[in-house]
C-alpha cells in the first residue's frame, strides 16, 4: 500500500526543516560572533550585540543572561552583573544549567564577599553532585575567603609540587590568604609577591599569543603589521587578563 503525501504537507514539512536549520544556523552565527567580539574586548560592541534583533530571537533567554553576566563582569560593572544573576536564579532551568550557573555564583558572592549568598549557593551545590572535587574546592574558598579561616596552609603547600603555572598562582593567592588571617604578615607578603609574578608572567603569555594571532589575522587579510600594532594587541590581552582574572585581592 503506497503512501502519498499532499502537496500542502511537503511544503510545510520543508517550511518546517528550512526554519530549524535556519535557526541552529542563527543561533551557532550570533553566539560565534558574540565569542570573537569578547575575546576581542569590545564589550561595548557585546551589549550592541545583545541588544540586536537577531541574537534576541535565535538565542534562548538563559544564554542571553549569561552573556550579559559576563560582559558587566568584564566591565566590573558589580550591580548590573547582580541583576542578571538574580534574574537567572530565579528561572527553571535544567540540572547542568543549574550547576554551571551556581558555581558561577558562587565565585561572584565570593568575590563581593556577599558570605550569606555564598553559604547558601555552597550548600545547593553539595546537592547538585558537582564531583568532590569541585565541591572540595569550593569549600575551602569559602573557609578561607568567606570564613576567614586558615586550616589549609599545610595542604596547599604541600599541593604546589606538581602543579602547573595556572594551579600554583591559584594556590599563592590561597595561601597568602590564609596567612594574613593568621596574622602572619611576612608569609603573606612572601606569597603575594609569587602570586603577583605569577600573574605577570601568565598575562605576559596570554598577551603574547594574542599579538600572534592578531597579527596572523592581519597578515591574511593583507594589513600591515607594525610594531605599534603588536603593543596595542598586548595592551588589549593585558586589558582583558587583569578584568577576566580578577585577582586585584593580591594588592591587599
Amino acid at each position: 500500500m503506497s503512501f502519498e503525501m499532499k502537496p500542502e504537507t511537503v511544503a510545510f514539512i520543508i517550511l518546517l526543516v528550512a526554519y530549524f536549520l535556519g535557526s541552529e544556523f542563527a543561533r551557532r552565527h550570533t553566539f560565534s560572533k558574540f565569542e570573537r567580539t569578547f575575546q576581542r574586548g569590545d564589550f561595548d560592541e557585546c551589549l550592541r550585540q545583545l541588544d540586536g534583533v537577531l541574537l534576541r530571537i535565535s538565542q534562548p533567554r538563559y544564554n542571553q543572561l549569561m552573556m550579559r553576566f559576563n560582559v558587566y563582569l568584564a566591565l566590573d560593572d558589580t550591580a548590573k552583573a547582580s541583576d542578571m544573576l538574580d534574574i537567572l536564579l530565579k528561572m527553571r532551568l535544567s540540572k547542568k544549567q543549574r550547576t554551571v550557573l551556581m558555581l558561577r555564583a558562587f565565585n561572584f558572592f565570593v568575590e563581593n564577599e556577599d558570605k550569606k549568598r555564598a553559604k547558601s549557593v555552597l550548600d545547593e551545590l553539595g546537592k547538585l553532585e558537582v564531583g568532590d572535587a569541585i565541591l572540595k574546592d569550593c569549600q575551602r574558598t569559602y573557609d578561607i575567603l568567606c570564613a576567614k579561616g586558615y586550616g589549609y596552609i599545610d595542604e596547599m603547600t604541600a599541593e604546589l609540587e606538581g602543579a602547573n603555572e595556572e594551579q600554583k598562582l591559584r594556590l599563592y593567592f590561597l595561601l597568602s590568604e590564609q596567612y594574613a588571617n593568621k596574622g602572619s604578615k611576612g608569609e603573606a607578603k612572601r606569597y603575594r609577591e609569587l602570586a603577583k609574578s605569577g600573574m605577570e608572567r601568565l598575562m605576559s603569555r596570554v598577551a603574547d599569543d594574542a599579538s600572534k594571532k592578531a597579527e596572523a589575522e592581519r597578515a591574511v587579510t593583507g594589513e600591515a603589521t607594525d610594531a605599534k600594532s603588536q603593543e596595542a594587541a598586548q595592551a588589549l590581552a593585558r586589558e582583558r587578563m587583569e578584568k577576566l582574572k580578577r585577582l586585584d585581592r593580591t594588592k591587599r
